[in-house]
């Protein structure tokens, strides 16, 4: 029985009935030999802790050097955790993803996301059959884009460009204005085409279902990053002495009862899609602050309680429900409420209807030649895209910029690209070495945002969000046109530098 409980214990509840059964049958490995071949069989089988969201060490160490502190003092160890439980209890964890709402199965977050296509995607890798397929965004996306979205896979490294990181909630290709979210239109458009040039891959032989599921998925590692981004940032602007939340000394969040870890907001579980680890063992659900019986409980406490909390130790806190559900509500007003309504503007957005110009389409137009002559003198004069995409065209002009992934670090001390001892805490704390972004060589006709003349048609009105691609606030869309024109004719153009041509003197990146 020994032998017996302490496989069982070693195991856990986590492990599925394959793995139980198949150390149960070989027992025999414990009998007579060492604890190691017990490990090897654990491992064997694949029992593994479930799934966490990394916390985002890049923006507290982005925090801390903006703060002033000293080299090696950080802020302390509580507003961590503050931050940690916060977010966790409002969305959840990679295995169970949750939604925070202050108006119930009314509140309009719900129109944005749907919880059973968040279960569907989340969880690990599942598929008993086409009805409790999980996992989705773990087996597409997860090893390049990380599980918390943060765009640290383990391929992620060996890419260029960098897998997008969705936490600062920019995307490049949309049909939206800059400073607005993508469409799901805009989000599906890119899994079903992915981004020629990049390791972004197509997905066109997921079923249709499927795509929106990760659509949805991405659009909630998102919104999580940002608020959690929004709560660090909080951090560096409060009080000395002070946390986010009213509670004494080192006590945390998590260990009071649920309802009080909510306070005025509610919380919506995935509904038509539990997680693996839902089905497996259902006392799991509740692992972020404590069962819906500890909730109760602490309900009919007074404010001064001794609560068994989501961590299954005993907590022995004195705390002020009001003054917790009157912190939370401001947090959620400030921090969180600004991110969903941002990605709530979507769904009304409908982009502007524009008609592609008979000539655009066709190159034996009498209006053609004359308007590609138009696109070239903008090219070169008022809308000055000579500075990056270079004289001929090739990409060779302005190539010492960076992309917003990594001037969001970057530029809090004003670090110099070029000096890894510079940025290497930086990339020791979660950043990516700084790359150049390099501008698009129009002669090879490779369009990351589509080669439809509509595809850019955007890219020249709206910009290229989180790059030094500006959106075009003066040029008419008659001028854009005359703009598409040239650029499509670019890559059958002869390719030649006048001599008299002047040439611009950019520093070039160390390779």
């Amino acid at each position: 029985m020994l032998k017996h409980s302490l496989v069982w214990w070693l195991l856990g509840e986590r492990c599925p009935w394959s793995a139980r059964v198949a150390v149960l049958a070989g027992r025999w490995a414990v009998c007579g030999r060492d604890l190691v071949c017990l490990l090897s069989v654990v491992v064997a089988v694949g029992c593994t802790p479930p799934a966490e969201f990394g916390d985002n060490s890049l923006e507290w160490y982005k925090q801390e050097r903006a703060a002033r502190l000293e080299p090696g003092q950080g802020f302390p160890e509580v507003h961590r955790q503050d931050v940690s439980d916060i977010t966790r209890v409002w969305f959840g964890t990679p295995d169970a993803p949750q939604l925070p709402l202050l108006e119930g199965e009314d509140d309009p977050a719900l129109e944005l996301l749907d919880m059973g296509k968040l279960a569907w995607a989340a969880g690990p890798v599942v598929s008993r059959n086409e009805e409790s397929s999980q996992g989705l965004y773990r087996r597409h996306c997860a090893h390049c884009h990380g599980v918390t979205g943060d765009g640290r896979g383990p391929t992620s490294a060996f890419l260029s460009p960098y897998p997008r990181d969705f936490r600062l909630g920019k995307f490049k290709f949309k049909s939206s204005p800059t400073g607005t979210p993508p469409t799901k239109d805009d989000l599906k458009t890119i899994l079903v085409n992915g981004i020629p040039g990049t390791s972004m891959p197509s997905f066109r032989l997921l079923q249709d279902e499927e795509l929106d599921v990760l659509v949805d998925y991405v659009i909630y590692l998102s919104q999580r990053g940002m608020v959690e981004r929004f709560l660090i940032a909080a951090v560096r602007e409060l009080d000395e002495d002070a946390r986010l939340v009213s509670l004494p000394d080192a006590a945390r969040l998590r260990d009071l009862p649920l309802d009080v870890q909510l306070g005025p907001l509610q919380r919506v579980a995935p509904v038509g899609g539990e997680s693996a680890a839902d089905r497996d063992s259902a006392a799991d659900a509740d692992s972020v602050g404590g069962s819906e019986a500890d909730a109760k409980a602490g309900a009919d406490e007074d404010d001064g309680s001794e609560s068994d909390g989501g961590s299954g130790a005993k907590a022995d806190v004195s705390y002020d429900r009001d003054k917790i559900a009157d912190d939370l509500l401001f947090l959620a007003e400030e921090q969180m409420l600004p991110v969903l309504e941002k990605w709530l503007g979507i769904l009304d957005f409908e982009a502007k209807e524009v008609d592609v110009p008979a000539w655009v389409l066709d190159s034996r137009d009498a209006a053609y030649e004359s308007q590609v002559a138009l696109g070239q003198k903008l090219y070169f004069g008022a809308a000055n895209c000579v500075q990056c995409h270079g004289e001929t065209g090739i990409g060779d002009g302005q190539t010492n910029n960076y992309d917003d992934w990594t001037n969001d670090w970057l530029k809090v001390e004003g670090i110099n690209p070029t000096d890894a001892a510079a940025w290497a805490p930086y990339v020791n704390a979660g950043a990516h070495p700084p790359r150049p972004i390099m501008p698009r060589n129009l002669r090879l006709g490779v369009y990351r945002g589509g080669n439809r003349p509509i595809d850019i048609f955007r890219r020249i009105q709206y910009g290229i969000e989180g790059t030094p691609m500006p959106a075009s606030l003066t040029l008419t869309e008659e001028q854009i046109w005359a703009l598409v024109a040239y650029v499509q004719q670019l890559p059958y153009e002869t390719l030649s530098r006048p001599e008299t041509a002047k040439k611009l003197e950019n520093e070039r990146p160390v390779r």
